[in-house]
């Protein structure tokens, strides 16, 4: 894909994304800005917005996926890739789930 017919900020936010998914202990703005090669306002504005739609969240002054994007991708990690405060034991059925099975409802609080 040519990336002269792309929106910069956009591409540059994907990349970002990718990167923190890529590393299981998040990562520091600092670590994003230096791997990406972004200066630290442009790296600092692109994660604000980031960490503002859910896609990004932080914890202890680094960076994860956020909850829109565990939501948006059914909260299935990756193989194996360890996503903290998602189980990972489905062991219900798809009719549980729709019908509000009180162990579903208990697992996912």
């Amino acid at each position: 894909m040519a990336n002269g017919d792309l929106v910069g900020a956009l591409v540059r936010g994907m990349d970002i994304v990718k990167l923190v998914g890529e590393s299981p202990d998040g990562m520091r703005l600092g670590e994003i800005a230096a791997a990406l090669k972004l200066k630290i306002p442009t790296c600092s504005n692109l994660v604000r917005t980031l960490t503002a739609g859910g896609f990004l969240e932080k914890r202890n002054m680094r960076f994860f996926f956020g909850p829109e994007l565990l939501r948006l991708a059914g909260q299935q990690p990756a193989e194996g890739q360890a996503v903290q405060g998602y189980g990972g034991n489905d062991n219900f059925s798809p009719n549980q789930r729709e019908n509000g099975d009180d162990a579903v409802r208990q697992r996912d609080v």
